[in-house]
């Protein structure tokens, strides 16, 4: 079974599955992550997906173009699908805007490594 489904008016996924689960788990998964066309923070529709290597470690976002919030994605254990980093790791607080950061980078003289930045 085969559908293409629009999330928004900016996007259109096609997704297949064998049975009505198999496709409404696709449908799910694919619109969790692609239905991002919009800034969290400052609302702007220039947005883009990246990736990015660090120490052999893909990380995946949605970045504004404009403002420099970003939306960061986990993937699953078991490697199915990614999901938006929308609470802190222990689940006990949202993170930004829904999810959203800005990252800063630190003052010269500071120690290393970045800083973020919540709403």
């Amino acid at each position: 079974m085969r559908i293409i489904h629009k999330l928004n008016n900016r996007t259109t996924i096609d997704v297949e599955g064998v049975t009505q689960q198999e496709v409404f788990e696709a449908l799910g998964s694919a619109g969790e992550v692609f239905a991002q066309n919009q800034c969290g923070n400052c609302q702007s529709e220039n947005v883009r997906f990246n990736t990015r290597v660090h120490d052999n470690v893909r990380f995946f976002e949605v970045c504004c173009n404009d403002c420099g919030a970003a939306l960061g994605f986990g993937q699953r254990k078991d490697g199915t699908g990614m999901f938006p980093k929308r609470w802190d790791k222990e689940a006990q607080c949202a993170i930004g805007k829904n999810g959203w950061k800005i990252y800063e980078r630190p003052a010269a003289s500071s120690s290393t490594g970045s800083r973020q930045r919540d709403f």
